[in-house]
């Protein structure tokens, strides 16, 4: 089992700048030539770490197409036509990148500084690996990104019921749980009620 650290930071002066710094201090401790994303609040299949430091070995970037979205506040859901890039959830990547991350974080001329969590679409958009290095899974499988949790509002899009209007229903979670199996149990007192 490796080590684990948990760094905790008081809340910056808006949700931005603390994505922005609790990111570039994250970085600031990897240790591992194999970096992945993990965000707290979405599901990630059992298999998910395996699957992608094997594709680590195989390119410097690689993540999965049509992200998986579900609100559980609202239990609503929906797959991203995502073919370009992965999403930050199903992100992973070499140390190598480290410095261009940090540059995409800093510097207004990679994405609008107002916006740091664009990280993932300009991350794999201006990272200067040719399209032929990166790999992007046909799918996104073991990632569910999940929204519409109790405590601070995301950064992303989805967040709202006023975002959701292209999202499908799922009043009785058949969709989470065809998705996530048992585990979507463990989501079902989160909707609004």
């Amino acid at each position: 089992m490796h080590n684990v650290q948990h760094v905790r930071l008081q809340h910056g002066l808006s949700p931005k700048e603390s994505f922005r710094r609790n990111m570039l201090t994250a970085l600031e401790h990897i240790q591992s030539d194999k970096i992945l994303i993990f965000e707290d609040d979405d599901w990630y299949h059992p298999d998910y770490i395996g699957l992608m430091v094997g594709l680590l070995d195989l390119r410097p970037l690689v993540g999965g197409r049509y992200a998986r979205y579900y609100n559980v506040a609202h239990r609503q859901w929906k797959i991203y036509a995502n073919i370009h890039h992965a999403s930050l959830c199903t992100t992973g990547f070499r140390s190598a990148l480290l410095p261009m991350v940090r540059r995409i974080l800093k510097e207004s001329n990679f994405t609008r500084p107002e916006n740091p969590q664009q990280l993932d679409g300009t991350l794999w958009k201006r990272s200067g690996i040719p399209d032929k290095f990166k790999l992007l899974l046909p799918k996104s499988p073991h990632v569910v990104g999940i929204k519409g949790m109790p405590g601070r509002s995301g950064l992303g899009i989805d967040h709202q019921r006023d975002e959701l209007q292209s999202y499908e229903p799922d009043p009785s979670l058949v969709k989470l749980h065809a998705w996530i199996g048992e585990d979507a149990n463990d989501y079902a007192d989160y909707a609004t009620r």
